[in-house]
């Protein structure tokens, strides 16, 4: 059997990006490649197949970080021409891995498994719509079912069953890190908000909550549950990452809630100690209703710099219609103890929630406002409440009349809000978004107006007075390149001495180097920009001409699995880089094997 596990396509008509993360929402921005998260889910499947299925032909492909089109996909998957297709989607991607789904299926007879939020939402839909197969909630193992020929009726976790029991994840193998590279998803700054170099890593699964908004706490499981990994098992899984990439500075536990037990936490943390990991970098998502200032003591032993804390709302009425209550005076409290032990924190905040108003939502502004003042969080998300479906969200706002569109792309919370209520609009709803940005912006300290950005960002930073000098310089080197190379090389080698950290001078001094034959030399300079640009704002400025350089000196050198490499990290970080999509498309035929021949009985 020929596999595909698939991550939906990043690039959606009309020149919108995606970030899938279908367990809680995809965002989607405009015009903007924005950063992708790790798609752990379907790295776990896709490891799971390997082990299971050790000889069958099993890849993971993340279109998402390919910046894929629909038709891009399409144009892959003609080449692989799988007998099966796996996509995890929500409510923003199913339209488009839909068209991909059919096109394989009409084509080759490939047959379609859905899993993720949507099919979870929809079932009946993702069958009326010619799939095959739809996966309710927590689908690894039902996967395992369907491939090995079991009957989907007896299959729980398949439709038309309802859920299967909660997996034990201590019995998944570690995710996906060859068909795809964890450290290619771990760019700092920019809108991840991370500060050292950190590989993503899930220590946990599931959610005791039951927030109305939240996918992963009312649609992905039947019931509240919540399940912590083996200490060792994480600690063996970072230990190995650190041998792979040296590169590595932290993790980021990026799980729905990653302190909830205390026992658990104190264990872990002691584990991290105990085996010399607490050198790194960590941070995690957390509810702050389960951290004590003990748990905030050992967290800081273990490493821990930063925990993002879903504050959402401070008003009572909102709170209580969402499920989720906010003691101001102790999370204050709480994050005055954390600001002591250096501990930063991300609040997030919702605006346009179940039950809340204007005046609701006002509270929350404030209260962030004094928060920020105060210094006691560093960085923050204003999300815009989305009733995805199968939530309770959703179902309140069917009942009530609320939605203001059915269009499956818009629940994406951050191109507008999808809800209208009686007494407070759609309109007024985003007038509250763009008042909580301004005013949280407004609100900080003088010594801190600007966001403190990755410690990648600060190597590469200039002073603002130094901005119309090196403007002038970069310039005058550029201009000059296209006529005298040489020349622009030595004005390269003036400005790196005296401003020594920028990218620009040592970017010509590559391609200089390669138009003198010298790739050893121009290797070594695109190799600095790209190690060096990993905040991803400066990624997107220097990594991808850098990646696509070094592309091209690996296809003289004959290295063309690592060319490969370099122009896939291009087009996710320029993907209308058509040099780099070329030279990808003229390399793939040479990564798939050919399909063995039918036998004939």
């Amino acid at each position: 059997m020929k596999i595909l596990v698939c991550q939906p396509p990043g690039r959606f008509p009309g020149d919108r990006y995606v970030c899938p993360f279908p367990s809680r929402w995809t965002s989607m921005f405009q015009g903007y490649p924005v950063f992708i998260y790790y798609p752990y889910e379907l790295a776990y499947l896709s490891t799971l197949l390997k082990r299971e299925f050790p000889d069958d032909y099993v890849k993971l492909i993340d279109g998402t970080y390919l910046r894929f089109t629909a038709e891009d996909y399409i144009q892959y998957l003609d080449q692989e021409k799988p007998d099966w297709l796996i996509f995890e989607v929500d409510t923003v991607t199913y339209k488009e891995s839909l068209r991909i789904a059919k096109a394989m299926k009409a084509k080759y007879g490939t047959r379609v498994i859905i899993t993720g939020q949507y099919p979870t939402a929809f079932p009946e839909s993702v069958i009326a719509d010619g799939m095959d197969y739809a996966c309710i909630g927590e689908f690894e193992y039902a996967v395992v079912d369907i491939l090995n020929g079991l009957d989907p009726k007896t299959i729980s976790g398949v439709y038309p069953n309802s859920y299967r029991k909660v997996l034990d994840i201590d019995s998944l193998p570690d995710p996906e890190d060859e068909d795809i590279r964890r450290i290619d998803y771990s760019y700092c700054g920019g809108h991840r908000w991370t500060k050292y170099r950190e590989i993503e890593v899930h220590a946990s699964r599931g959610c005791p909550y039951t927030c109305d908004f939240c996918v992963a706490g009312t649609v992905y499981y039947e019931k509240e549950n919540w399940r912590f990994r083996s200490p060792q098992r994480i600690v063996a899984e970072i230990e190995n990452l650190r041998r792979k990439y040296p590169e590595m500075e932290g993790c980021w536990f990026n799980e729905e809630t990653h302190i909830i037990r205390k026992k658990d936490i104190m264990s872990f943390c002691q584990a991290l100690i105990d085996s010399g990991n607490n050198d790194l970098r960590y941070e995690a998502m957390a509810n702050h209703q389960r951290i004590d200032e003990e748990i905030l003591e050992m967290i800081k032993k273990a490493g821990y710099y930063k925990l993002r804390l879903g504050i959402e709302t401070i008003d009572e009425a909102t709170g209580k219609s969402i499920g989720r209550k906010t003691k101001a005076d102790r999370l204050h409290e709480l994050l005055r103890s954390a600001k002591r032990l250096g501990i930063e924190i991300y609040g997030t905040f919702m605006i346009g929630a179940s039950g809340s108003t204007p005046e609701g939502d006002r509270k929350t502004i404030d209260y962030g406002k004094k928060l920020i003042s105060e210094d006691l969080i560093s960085s923050w998300q204003c999300s815009i409440s989305v009733p995805h479906p199968g939530t309770t969200f959703h179902k309140k706002a069917q009942e009530n009349g609320w939605l203001a569109t059915n269009d499956l792309e818009s629940f994406n919370g951050s191109s507008g809000t999808v809800v209208s209520y009686p007494n407070y609009s759609s309109e007024q709803i985003m007038d509250s978004v763009q008042l909580m940005s301004r005013e949280f912006r407004d609100a900080r300290v003088q010594e801190t107006v600007r966001p403190k950005r990755s410690l990648a960002a600060e190597k590469t930073a200039i002073l603002k007075q130094d901005k119309p000098e090196i403007d002038k310089l970069v310039k005058s080197m550029n201009a000059r390149f296209e006529s005298d190379p040489k020349g622009a090389a030595e004005e390269a080698e003036m400005i790196l001495e005296k401003f020594p950290q920028l990218l620009s001078p040592r970017y010509v001094l590559g391609k200089v180097a390669v138009l003198e034959g010298q790739l050893q030399q121009a290797r070594e300079q695109f190799e600095y920009v790209y190690k060096t640009a990993v905040d991803y704002d400066d990624a997107l400025m220097f990594g991808a001409g850098a990646h696509y350089r070094l592309g091209m000196i690996c296809i003289e050198e004959d290295k063309r699995d690592e060319a490969l490499q370099h122009f896939k990290m291009c087009m996710h970080l320029s993907p209308d880089h058509q040099e780099a999509r070329k030279q990808y498309w003229q390399l793939i035929p040479d990564t798939i094997p050919e399909a063995e021949p039918a036998v004939v009985s």
